[in-house]
């Protein structure tokens, strides 16, 4: 019984002992906590700044409402074929709210985005924001022309993007809000602008060319149809079309309304060069903590001094 209690023992772990036992090891522990430290805030010191714009946007109803319900003695209503004919849809069900969305983070779009404003070089190879201008990796990029020596994937330039693209979308609001962090905070602001502008282009010229083609062929119905309350359907089908091309015509934002526009961004949003140091150092600590249990599973102790400096490796009995 007593055999077994001591075996016990033998097998658990003492506190007190471990504290002792790191105690005595503390140089050899301060040494890999004080290297890990030095190559911590040397790595911090070395990360460029990144900053980071945002826009907040307000989605709007493009799918106009306009009444099909009329009175008199020749009264008429249509009821629910407003809903069929795409009328009286409410900012949050509209298609081009949807639309407008996803080509933020489709493809295609973000592809011909980048493409058509030539920002190739600030995507792939900026390195960092120093005294008013960017900072450009060498390989790769001709800097009197201001273009890269090669073609880059599709991929490539999709993935550089949304490596410094957020977007985040309120429910209750319908509100979203769109951020993108680069090495420059002139560049970071710029591609917000420039990609609001061209989402909101590429929605207008979908529907000016769908209200287009829909008032042309209304036209042609309409002058073969005799039916009075079927030509009165169709005029305000029309006329739904025609408030379409009013507001592409008048609006520059068609389909997402600028509530906080994009701003330049004057503190970095990363690195967290302090949590940088704090964990390296940490995980210094950890490492030679690991090397020391090595050791001793192997029942050898390492004997460190600084004073004078002494590195042996003794076998304990």
């Amino acid at each position: 019984m007593q055999d077994s209690f001591d075996e016990k023992n033998n097998d658990s772990v003492d506190l007190y002992q471990m504290i002792v036992w790191m105690w005595s090891q503390r140089n050899f522990l301060s040494l890999f906590s004080s290297i890990a430290a030095i190559i911590s805030v040397t790595i911090a010191l070395v990360l460029p700044n990144y900053y980071i714009s945002n826009v907040t946007l307000m989605p709007k109803d493009t799918q106009l409402d306009v009444s099909l319900t009329g009175g008199g003695s020749g009264g008429f209503d249509f009821g629910g074929l407003s809903s069929l004919v795409g009328l009286g849809t409410s900012a949050d069900k509209d298609p081009n709210v949807t639309l407008a969305k996803e080509l933020m983070v489709s493809k295609g779009f973000v592809v011909d985005f980048i493409k058509k404003y030539d920002y190739l070089p600030e995507l792939l190879h900026a390195r960092r924001w120093e005294a008013g201008s960017i900072v450009y990796y060498p390989e790769g990029y001709n800097a009197e022309l201001d273009k890269l020596e090669y073609t880059p994937s599709d991929y490539d330039i999709y993935k550089a993007f949304l490596l410094g693209f957020t977007i985040n979308h309120d429910r209750k609001t319908s509100y979203s809000k769109l951020g993108f962090e680069h090495v420059s905070p002139f560049f970071a602001k710029e591609l917000l602008t420039n990609l609001v502008k061209e989402v909101n282009n590429k929605v207008k010229e979908r529907e000016v060319d769908r209200a287009n083609k829909s008032i042309v062929y209304l036209d042609d119905l309409i002058s073969q149809t005799s039916m009075r309350d079927l030509n009165l359907l169709l005029n305000k089908l029309k006329e739904k079309n025609l408030k379409v091309l009013m507001l592409a015509e008048i609006d520059e934002n068609f389909i997402l309304d600028v509530v906080d526009p994009p701003f330049l961004p004057t503190e970095k949003s990363k690195p967290y060069r302090a949590l940088i140091s704090v964990f390296g150092t940490f995980f210094g600590f950890l490492i030679g903590l690991f090397i020391l249990g090595i050791f001793q599973l192997m029942r050898y102790e390492i004997i460190f001094s600084l004073f004078p400096f002494k590195l042996r490796r003794s076998k304990l009995h």
